[in-house]
């Protein structure tokens, strides 16, 4: 009984394994324009996935995404003229770091606060 256990599950692993869709897209044949968009791929955010960049991601949309960033890469445009582009597109939140502005200025401070909170807590209980 406890063998049949261990071969459904060590064979239900092979497959799910086997099951990951491997996305292999092709790269650009001049090596500096390549270097450009898998730049850009890790400087912007996946729309669909929480936290992932472009290069982490293999959802149909990201896919799409780099499949552009490698077009406008290859047709001679620029690196900030791509992100300026799909930060038109997504707004400030394609960015996987946010510009530093009146409307962010919360998001960098936050931490700043909490850890200052975390550390008047910290010495208020030792007195």
């Amino acid at each position: 009984m406890r063998g049949r256990l261990i071969i459904t599950l060590a064979l239900t692993l092979m497959f799910a394994a086997g099951a990951q869709a491997l996305v292999t897209e092709p790269p650009l044949e001049n090596p500096t324009q390549e270097a450009v968009a898998q730049r850009l791929f890790h400087d912007l955010r996946c729309v669909v996935c929480a936290g992932e960049s472009l290069a982490e991601s293999n959802a149909a949309l990201a896919v799409q995404m780099r499949a552009e960033i490698r077009r406008r890469v290859g047709a001679g445009e620029d690196a900030e003229a791509i992100r300026a582009y799909f930060n038109a597109q997504y707004g400030d939140t394609i960015l996987m770091r946010p510009p530093l502005d009146a409307r962010t200025l919360p998001l960098w401070l936050a931490p700043l606060f909490f850890l200052a909170l975390g550390a008047a807590f910290i010495m208020r209980r030792w007195r």
